[in-house]
C-alpha cells in the first residue's frame, strides 16, 4: 500500500464597510485612533490622547452644544461637518502647549461662542482661546471653518489665552477660515491674546487660502473707536500703574504667500500688525498675487497694515506705551492687489499707526518697502489628506488536506481518496488615510488606485499596495529652513512630523513585503504537494496497466497451453488408429 498527502490553502476574503464610533453623553475621553461622530445630545468635555481621531457632526447635521475638546497627545485632529455652540469659559479647542498639532478641516465647521451673561445681552470677558494652538498649530484641509465669538475676548480666538503664550500659526494652502468677532476685546483674531507677556510664534498663511477676520461691534456690524485688538497679529495691554508696558503681547513674523486672499479689518487696532495699545509684532511680507482687504475701522485706530496708536494711558497720563511693528515688505504693489485702508486722520495706511507729534515716538515701524518687484513664493502646507471610515476584512484560510491510499492486490487496484477540510479565520480592520497632493493646484487622488497583485488561483485572491506619496511636499520639509537658529528650532516639530510619517510608510511597506513572502512560501509548498500528488497519479496508472498486462500474458499462455493440448490429444488417437 502507498499513501500519498499534499495540502493546499485556499484564501478567501470579504470586506464589509465600518461605520464611525458613536461618542454619546458620558464619553469623556478617546484613546485609539480612528473615526468618531458625535451623538446629536452630547455635551461634555473630550480628552482625546490618541494621534490620529477624526470627528464628524452628528448624522441629522444638528450642532452641538457646550463641547469642549481637550488634547492630551493628540496630533492629528480632523474635524468634519461639525457644528460646535457653546457658552463657556473653556477653549473649545485646545491643543497641547509642547506638541505639533495639525488641525485638518474637511466639510463645513461652525463654532458659535454665545459670550453673554445668562439671561443678558451683556457680554462677558473670556480669558481664553477659542482654539488655542498649543505647541505649534497647522490648520489644513480643503474644507471651512466659521468662528462667531460674541464674547469681550481677552484671549484670541486663534492662538494663545489672555497672558498665554503659543507656537507658530500656520494657515496651510486651500483652507477657508472666517473669523468674526463681535464686541471684541484686547485679543487677537488670529495671534497672541491680550496682557503681560502674551505671545504667539510665527503666523503664516498658505497660498490659495481664504482668510476673513471682521472686528464689528453689534448691532449690526458697527465700530466701536474703544476696541483695541488686532485682527491678525499681537494683541495688546493698555497701561495702568498694575501693568508692565515693558512686557506687550507679542507675535512673530506675518507671512502671506502668493495667491492667498485676506481680509483684515480691526477696529482701533491694525488689521494687521498691532493692537492699539502696548504690542509688538515682527516682520509682515506679502508676496506677489497675494489679494489682502486691511482696514483699521476706528476713527481714533491704527495702521490698517502695521502698527498700532501707541501714545498716553487715557487715566495715568505719566504712563507711555509702545505699539512697535517690525519692517513692511509687499512685492508688487503697484498692481492694486494690497487695499489699506486707516480710517484715523494721524494713521498710515501701511506704516504707523499714529504721526502726531504727541503719539508719533510711541507708534514705532521698521523699513516699509512697496516693492514694484514681483516675487512669487508659494507656502503652506498642502495637505488634504482625510481619514477613510475603512472596512473590516474577514480572511478566512481553508486548508484541504487529501491522502491517497493505493492498494494493489492480485488483478485489482484500489484507491481511497480522503479529503479533511480545516478553515480559521481572521479579521482585520483598516483605517486608511487618503492623500492628496497639490501640484499646480490639481488634486490627485495617490490612495485610490493601489497596485494589486495576484496572489492564488482564486479571482479574489490578491494584495493591494498603497504605496504614499513620499515627496518633500507630502513630507511639509519643503520649505522647512534650518537658518537662523529662531528657524531650526520652529523645523523641529516639522521634522519629527516627517520622519514619523516616513517611518511609518517604512513599516507599512515592510508589512506589504512580508506578506508576499508568506504567500510566496504558501505558493511553494502547495507547488510541491501539487507535483507529488501528480506523481502518485502516474504510478497508480502504471500499476493498473501491468496489472492489465499481466492479465493479458497469462490468457494469452493459458490459449497457447489448451491448443497444444489439444493438437495432443489428436496425436494420441492417430497413434491408436495405427
Amino acid at each position: 500500500m502507498t499513501t500519498t498527502t499534499f495540502v493546499t490553502c485556499n484564501e478567501i476574503t470579504s470586506t464589509k464597510p465600518e461605520e464611525p464610533i458613536l461618542i454619546t453623553n458620558g464619553t469623556t475621553s478617546i484613546t485609539a485612533n480612528g473615526v468618531y461622530r458625535f451623538a446629536s445630545d452630547y455635551t461634555g468635555t473630550l480628552t482625546i490622547s490618541a494621534p490620529t481621531v477624526e470627528i464628524m457632526g452628528p448624522e441629522d447635521g444638528s450642532t452641538v452644544n457646550d463641547v469642549y475638546i481637550v488634547d492630551n497627545g493628540l496630533q492629528d485632529l480632523y474635524l468634519k461637518d461639525v457644528s460646535i455652540s457653546n457658552n463657556g469659559d473653556d477653549s473649545t479647542i485646545r491643543f497641547d502647549a509642547l506638541g505639533s498639532n495639525t488641525l485638518h478641516l474637511l466639510g463645513t465647521n461652525t463654532i458659535y461662542e454665545e459670550g453673554n451673561y445668562p439671561g443678558l445681552s451683556i457680554p462677558r470677558p473670556k480669558n481664553t482661546a477659542c482654539i488655542n494652538a498649543g505647541g505649534n498649530l497647522s490648520v489644513v484641509g480643503n474644507g471651512s471653518l466659521s468662528i462667531t465669538s460674541k464674547f469681550l475676548n481677552f484671549g484670541a480666538i486663534i492662538g494663545s489665552d489672555y497672558e498665554g503664550t503659543c507656537g507658530n500659526i500656520l494657515l496651510g494652502q486651500g483652507i477657508t477660515v472666517d473669523i468674526i468677532q463681535e464686541n471684541n476685546g484686547p485679543g487677537a483674531g488670529i495671534g497672541s491674546g491680550g496682557g503681560e507677556s502674551s505671545s504667539c510664534g510665527d503666523i503664516s498663511i498658505g497660498s490659495n487660502s481664504n482668510i476673513t477676520v471682521k472686528r464689528y461691534t453689534t448691532p449690526g456690524g458697527t465700530v466701536d473707536n474703544d476696541n483695541p485688538g488686532v485682527a491678525i497679529g499681537a494683541g495688546q495691554i493698555s497701561a495702568r500703574p498694575q501693568v508692565n508696558v515693558n512686557m506687550p503681547p507679542k507675535c512673530g513674523n506675518i507671512i502671506i504667500y502668493s495667491n492667498a486672499n485676506v481680509t483684515a479689518y480691526g477696529q482701533k487696532g491694525a488689521g494687521i500688525g498691532c493692537g492699539a495699545g502696548a504690542s509688538s509684532c515682527g516682520n509682515i511680507v506679502i508676496y506677489s498675487d497675494a489679494k489682502v482687504d486691511a482696514k483699521s475701522q476706528s476713527v481714533t485706530g491704527s495702521a490698517a497694515i502695521g502698527s498700532g496708536t501707541g501714545g498716553y494711558d487715557s487715566l495715568v497720563s505719566s504712563i507711555r506705551y509702545q505699539s512697535t511693528c517690525g519692517d513692511i515688505k509687499i512685492y508688487s504693489y503697484s498692481s492694486g492687489n494690497v487695499k489699506a485702508v486707516a480710517a484715523s486722520i494721524d494713521a498710515q495706511a501701511i506704516g504707523k499707526g499714529n504721526t502726531s507729534s504727541n503719539y508719533s515716538a510711541y507708534s514705532i515701524v521698521g523699513n516699509v518697502l512697496l516693492l514694484d518687484t514681483a516675487m512669487q513664493k508659494t507656502g503652506g502646507i498642502a495637505d488634504y489628506s482625510e481619514l477613510s471610515l475603512g472596512e473590516t476584512t474577514v480572511t478566512e484560510y481553508e486548508i484541504i488536506t487529501d491522502t491517497i491510499e493505493t492498494t494493489e492486490t492480485t488483478g485489482t487496484i484500489t484507491e481511497t481518496v480522503t479529503t479533511q477540510y480545516d478553515t480559521w479565520t481572521e479579521t482585520t480592520e483598516h483605517i486608511s488615510t487618503t492623500v492628496y497632493e497639490d501640484g499646480e493646484y490639481e488634486r490627485i487622488a495617490k490612495l485610490n488606485k493601489p497596485l494589486i497583485i495576484h496572489t492564488g488561483t482564486k479571482a479574489n485572491e490578491h494584495l493591494r499596495v498603497y504605496i504614499e506619496n513620499m515627496r518633500l511636499s507630502a513630507l511639509g520639509i519643503e520649505d522647512t529652513k534650518i537658518d537662523p537658529l529662531e528657524a531650526a528650532v520652529s523645523a523641529l516639530g516639522v521634522i519629527d512630523k516627517a520622519i514619523e510619517y516616513a517611518l511609518n510608510n517604512a513599516t507599512k511597506v515592510g508589512a506589504y513585503s512580508s506578506r508576499l513572502g508568506h504567500t510566496n512560501e504558501t505558493l511553494v509548498v502547495s507547488k510541491e504537494s501539487m507535483t507529488a500528488s501528480e506523481s502518485t497519479i502516474r504510478d497508480a496508472d502504471m500499476a493498473k496497466e501491468m496489472v492489465s498486462f499481466t492479465k493479458n500474458s497469462i490468457l494469452t499462455q493459458a490459449s497457447q497451453a489448451i491448443l497444444a493440448q489439444a493438437n495432443q490429444n489428436l496425436s494420441n488417437v492417430l497413434s491408436l488408429l495405427q
